[in-house]
């Protein structure tokens, strides 16, 4: 039989969220609709059976026996005196290689709690994209590190075989390098200066569910070269009558001109304009990321936007997750400088820019806090 499962459901002040399960003893339970009416319910559920939208947190109180006669709650002395700890583990980040921006380490270990068997772990940008994302099998391992990651905030989350988790974070700094290189030479006619200054720009690594995606860096390169030539002097001198003769040849200055080689175009912003609420997440299907943020993170606040690059999206649809909202906004979606979509924002939330296709190229504006939706 299924392991059964204690858990409480809620959303914050504001939000709203469907939830459904299946119950101990097989069969679907009513449908629950969570709002500020009705903020948070407790029940019982088979292992790994509850939904509920971005907006909600699912937390395991306790276990149930699998006969459905009673649950314990974690932490809670049972009837044979066993005490059962929340789910507990340690982080650690670190910086690979040269450090820069990209190379990021996180390891987690010192496994504790729950009921001793650990079976996935997830990461993700926010606590809700580490709970939506793809669960890493552990194989009975004790330790598990993520590599490539790149600069920012990341929650991590660990389950035990009988579902219950615990969600930590950390924070990943890795700082970037630039190496200039110069070389001067001088002789006694000819001075020859040479200087060549190369700059490498940081890898980009958005990680997201188990995919890492990199985007290539920039790199200029400028030399300039100046030669100088001194003119010698000659001077003839005659008697009765004096004959002076001063011959100079002349100054020979060579440039190279600097060429740089540009990265691709094409950006992709999100901007809060708005009186109230803040942006929690914006992500695709399955909860993944299709972008990278090179300045700015999430939560964005009234006043605030983070840039990215990299974004490319085929017909799919764009969620954005929106909490704090207390007053009627809109929300546009602008492809090129071109209106896509305009939502209609009344409440905190989950909303949906349905069937949407650009290209890395195009420049992308997602603005919350527009003073029109039509």
């Amino acid at each position: 039989m299924a392991n059964i499962n204690l858990y409480r459901v809620s959303v914050p002040d504001g939000g709203y969220s469907k939830v459904d399960w299946i119950e101990c003893e097989g069969y679907y339970g009513p449908t629950q609709y969570l709002q500020n009416a009705l903020r948070s319910i407790d029940f019982q559920a088979q292992n790994n059976s509850v939904s509920a939208s971005s907006a909600a947190t699912i937390a395991v109180l306790g276990y149930c026996n699998d006969d459905c006669t009673g649950c314990y709650l974690i932490g809670e002395t049972t009837t044979t005196s066993t005490t059962i700890p929340p789910v507990n583990f340690t982080l650690t980040p670190t910086c690979e290689g040269t450090g820069i921006n990209g190379t990021g380490k996180i390891t987690i270990n010192g496994f504790s709690g729950g009921n001793g068997t650990y079976s996935s772990i997830a990461i993700g940008a926010s606590a809700g994209a580490a709970l939506s994302a793809t669960p890493i099998s552990l194989g009975g391992a004790s330790t598990y590190s993520f590599t490539g990651v790149f600069n920012g905030t990341w929650f991590i989350i660990l389950r035990d075989s009988s579902g219950a988790y615990t969600t930590k974070s950390t924070s990943v700094s890795c700082t970037n390098t630039t190496t200039t290189t110069s070389t001067t030479s001088t002789s006694t006619t000819t001075s020859t200066t040479s200087t060549t200054s190369t700059t490498t720009a940081a890898i980009n690594c958005n990680f997201s569910g188990g995919t890492a995606v990199v985007v290539y860096p920039t790199t200029s390169t400028s030399t300039s070269t100046t030669t100088t030539t001194e003119a010698p002097t000659t001077t003839t001198t005659t008697q009765a009558p004096t004959t002076t003769t001063t011959t100079e040849a002349p100054t020979t200055t060579t440039t190279t001109s600097t060429t740089t080689t540009a990265g691709p175009g094409g950006s992709f912003t999100v901007m809060n304009t708005a009186s109230s609420g803040q942006i929690v997440d914006v992500n695709t299907t399955g909860g993944f990321y299709f972008y990278f943020f090179t300045s700015g993170a999430f939560p964005i606040n009234t006043g605030q936007q983070a840039d990215a690059g990299g974004a490319s999206i085929t017909n799919g649809p764009i969620y954005v997750e929106l909490s704090g909202v207390s007053t009627t906004q809109c929300m546009t979606l602008t492809i090129n400088s071109i209106e896509i979509e305009t939502l209609y924002v009344g409440s905190s939330g989950t909303y949906t820019f349905s069937n949407v296709t650009f290209t890395s190229s195009d420049v992308v504006v997602i603005e919350y806090g527009t003073t029109s939706c039509l």
